[in-house]
């Protein structure tokens, strides 16, 4: 498991099936994106968005004023967090079978996203 995230954080970031770019973990969640209690959790994947539509005079719920708020989760396939990993090291003890990690991942835009060759081509076009 180490070597397989050493692999992908030592790969580029313009490479989106190659680094990792997204942490998601899933959570149980007893409040939809409305703040109506569900009849049963659901998971969802834990971000900073908030609730409710975006808008400086017609926003709703806890984005009022805000001009472009991110989604709140509705299903375990929502986005997670978006970033990049800072750090990964890996501690390798004589003594023990365990290998110890520790990961630094820093939420952020990250410029560009996806294929670099499909965002030129849909430049060009």
């Amino acid at each position: 498991m180490a070597q397989l995230i050493h692999s992908s954080v030592d790969s580029t970031g313009l490479q989106s099936y190659q680094a990792i770019n997204e942490l998601i973990f899933l959570y149980d969640s007893k409040v939809d994106e409305n703040y109506v209690q569900r009849d049963s959790p659901q998971l969802i994947p834990f971000n900073y968005a908030a609730r409710g539509q975006g808008g400086f005079t017609d926003g709703t719920f806890d984005n009022q004023g805000v001009a472009y708020p991110a989604n709140f989760p509705t299903s375990s396939t929502s986005d997670g967090m978006k970033g990049f990993i800072r750090s990964f090291n890996t501690t390798i003890d004589s003594t023990t079978i365990d290998i110890a990690f520790d990961l630094q991942f820093e939420v952020a835009q990250v410029f560009p996203q996806g294929n670099i060759i499909t965002k030129i081509q849909d430049a060009l076009e």
